[in-house]
């Protein structure tokens, strides 16, 4: 009796396991996920800053002040990431890319360029000191040292 009890109820399972319609999502693994970034890629940014200092000594509240009040960032659709405050009342505006940093350095020239000194912060290429190598190697030679180790 308890087989055909069992029986019956995994007959019944199978029957309404067979009737039920999953419906199978196929997802275009290319289209749905973008490509991985390498760690450095993610970690990578590159500074985009904007430096303005008073030309009369004030303090860096004041310099933060006049930045809202008569740039207003949010009006200019600037955004800002980062703001560091310097010597002398001097701030560091950090923005997101290089076209808010080139829209922020216009207006802030426009609008503060009597009371401030503005400047775009440009990247440089790092110097590298070696200690140790006789002075009259070629730059030839150098690049032949270095491109094989």
């Amino acid at each position: 009796m308890k087989k055909e009890i069992n029986d019956t109820i995994n007959g019944k399972f199978i029957e309404l396991q067979n009737s039920m319609v999953i419906p199978e999502i196929q997802v275009n693994q290319e289209q749905s996920l973008p490509p991985k970034k390498s760690y450095s890629e993610t970690v990578k940014r590159e500074k985009d800053v904007v430096i303005l200092r008073p030309k009369n000594t004030q303090e860096t509240s004041a310099t933060i002040e006049t930045l809202k009040q008569k740039i207003k960032p949010e009006q200019i659709e600037v955004g800002i990431t980062k703001i560091k405050p310097l010597k002398d009342g001097g701030i560091a505006v950090t923005c997101n890319n290089q076209e808010e940093t080139r829209k922020l350095e216009e207006v802030a020239k426009v609008n503060l360029g009597d009371n401030f000194h503005i400047k775009k912060i440009e990247l440089r290429n790092p110097k590298i000191k070696i200690v140790g190598l006789a002075q009259n190697l070629d730059v030839e030679d150098l690049k032949r040292v270095f491109s094989n180790s």
